[in-house]
């Protein structure tokens, strides 16, 4: 599967452009990797509810988060290119949770730590994580949907939602352990991480999140639809003069000459 090289910068979902090396196909931009040393938001993923948690820091290589105060959440969401999930997609989650929550209470089953995918179409599936389980959302009133009993705390495991047509598997340590039809009705084209549920309540510690099977870009590209044209270069212009990470093509910090170089430079591409 490929992995995305821009985010969309289109309403709905502001999505950035990464300068990459000449391997820029095989940077996983979609993918939040901690032993950069790179907070999310350094890498243009948005926090949401930042203040409704302790500042996150590194343990160990892996970005520790939470906990959130009583009945907030505080997490990070990505926008990602349009793409659907009939074509292939994963989100691949390595984690360590010290303490998350478990409720369930008819009609709401909830843990603190979410992973969620969506596509285009707003379809969606939501990987919780809570301390002795975890969970596969698949709707929002969603008592019906499934769990299974592990113990997430003792080491740090791989967790995969992997997406075929309109079904979704979940995946713990290579190991497949639940599948259900994928829900609707999520934000399009987004990807997020973290404490997302005011019912749970967690801490982690992430290692990474990896996004697979999404359209590559060409770095200037910013809305991702196939070209570099005047709409990028609105979004450019927009930004001039400004810290953007959406526009700020080579990340030095401003929107200036330098990235109008860059794009005019694969004009038409």
């Amino acid at each position: 599967m490929r992995s995305l090289t821009c985010r969309s910068l289109v309403p709905g979902g502001l999505l950035a452009a990464l300068v990459v090396a000449a391997a820029s196909s095989a940077d996983q931009i979609g993918t939040y990797d901690a032993s950069l040393g790179l907070l999310p938001g350094d890498i243009c993923w948005t926090a949401v509810g930042a203040n409704q948690a302790p500042p996150p820091t590194f343990v160990d290589g892996a970005l520790k988060h939470g906990q959130t105060s009583y009945g907030t959440s505080s997490y990070f969401s990505r926008a990602l290119p349009p793409y659907l999930f009939a074509d292939g997609a994963a989100v691949t989650a390595v984690v360590k949770i010290q303490s998350s929550t478990w409720y369930a209470s008819n009609p709401f089953k909830r843990t603190g730590y979410y992973v969620n995918l969506a596509d285009k179409s707003g379809k969606f599936a939501a990987l919780g994580i809570a301390s002795d389980r975890i969970l596969l959302q698949t709707l929002d009133q969603n008592w019906s949907d499934q769990t299974y009993l592990m113990d997430t705390t003792n080491a740090f495991h791989t967790y995969r939602l992997a997406f075929s047509g309109s079904t979704v598997a979940v995946f713990v340590d290579g190991r497949q352990v639940l599948s259900d039809t994928v829900g609707s009705g999520a934000t399009p084209n987004q990807v997020i991480f973290g404490d997302v549920s005011i019912l749970g309540a967690s801490t982690s510690l992430t290692k990474s999140i990896v996004v697979e099977g999404l359209p590559d870009c060409v770095v200037a590209d910013l809305d991702c639809d196939g070209d570099v044209d005047g709409s990028d270069l609105g979004v450019l212009l927009g930004a001039w003069g400004t810290d953007a990470c959406e526009a700020d093509l080579n990340k030095d910090g401003t929107v200036d000459g330098i990235d109008l170089g860059t794009m005019l430079g694969l004009w038409g591409a």
